[in-house]
């Protein structure tokens, strides 16, 4: 009796001992950081680009705690959420549409843990994507950080090529530069959607909505994000954007990669011959899910496959 007793005692410390060794990592806090992959889905981070990226923070004097190559992507951490704005911010300006970068929460469980198989446990929602984006941005500095990064971009620009922005010898009057906007929002302008309600939706490598909510700064309950459509004349005007990473660049993926159809036209061609898809659906997530997941680890599904199926009904 007293065997069994002590057998039992062991075995139920031992449970017990392995359960809170696989709890600990959720004592950790986890760390800002950034994500960084090509646009091209065909080519995975390298170390080239990681010593770019070095160069580019580094110039800026930008501070970071550790860069490093993890599943075709670069992770840079940081000690504060500020540093891991900042530090996107000046990456996307300086490499535009080469990469995307996404903001990310890294977790701090230690090596020892980590070689033992700990994870943090996420009870099926990580809520981590944009809501740190929304709470924790000062749109005052964020607006004057922006203006100043592309400015700066600008001289830089007219002096390489030797152009004087009030040279008078093209147009025979000076001429200056008094306003500047980001690619969306000069999408939305161009559109023309200057009345609250108006909404503006384009199509490239990705798909982005933006919504002009007026002068009423409005937070989304679907996780998209509130951001500056544009300001005239010391009017801010403000908006919501939603994000679709993967768009014209999936097509391209199926032409260049897959090998479906030579020329993206073809694609329309190929979807007036089917009566369906038969159910079949690709999610192109190959560099994450955007708006309303903002999950940077999501990967691509393909699903519905049955032996009839075939590259059209995948287009």
């Amino acid at each position: 009796m007293n065997k069994f007793s002590i057998t039992k005692n062991l075995f139920i410390l031992f449970v017990v001992v392995l359960g809170f060794t696989y709890a600990l990592p959720n004592l950790y806090p986890t760390q800002p950081s950034i994500q960084v992959a090509y646009t091209d889905s065909g080519k995975s981070a390298d170390q080239p680009l990681m010593n770019e990226l070095v160069q580019i923070l580094d110039n800026n004097k930008s501070e970071y705690e550790e860069i490093f190559l993890r599943d075709n992507k670069i992770v840079i951490k940081f000690s504060t959420l500020d540093q891991q704005l900042d530090s996107k911010t000046v990456l996307q300006n300086t490499l535009l549409d080469r990469v995307i970068i996404a903001l990310n929460l890294e977790p701090t469980t230690p090596d020892w843990l980590k070689d033992l198989g700990g994870k943090p446990v996420k009870l099926g929602l990580d809520l981590s994507g944009g809501v740190h984006f929304l709470l924790e941005v000062d749109i005052d500095t964020a607006k004057q950080g922006r203006l100043e990064l592309l400015l700066d971009t600008y001289r830089k620009t007219f002096k390489e090529d030797k152009i004087r922005f009030t040279d008078s010898s093209i147009t025979g009057k000076s001429i200056s530069i008094s306003g500047v906007v980001g690619d969306q929002q000069s999408a939305a302008i161009g559109q023309c959607c200057f009345e609250s309600g108006s909404l503006k939706s384009t199509y490239g490598t990705g798909a982005f909505v933006l919504l002009n909510t007026g002068n009423k700064i409005i937070y989304s309950k679907n996780r998209l994000l509130t951001t500056i459509a544009y300001r005239i004349k010391g009017k801010t005007t403000y908006a919501m954007e939603g994000s679709i990473f993967i768009a014209g660049a999936g097509v391209q993926w199926l032409r260049d990669r897959m090998k479906f159809f030579k020329k993206a036209p073809e694609t329309e061609k190929i979807v007036q011959s089917l009566k369906s898809n038969s159910n079949v659906y690709l999610v192109p997530a190959f560099t994450g899910l955007g708006a309303p997941y903002w999950n940077a680890n999501a990967r691509g599904v393909l699903s519905g496959l049955t032996r009839d199926s075939g590259p059209k009904q995948i287009v």
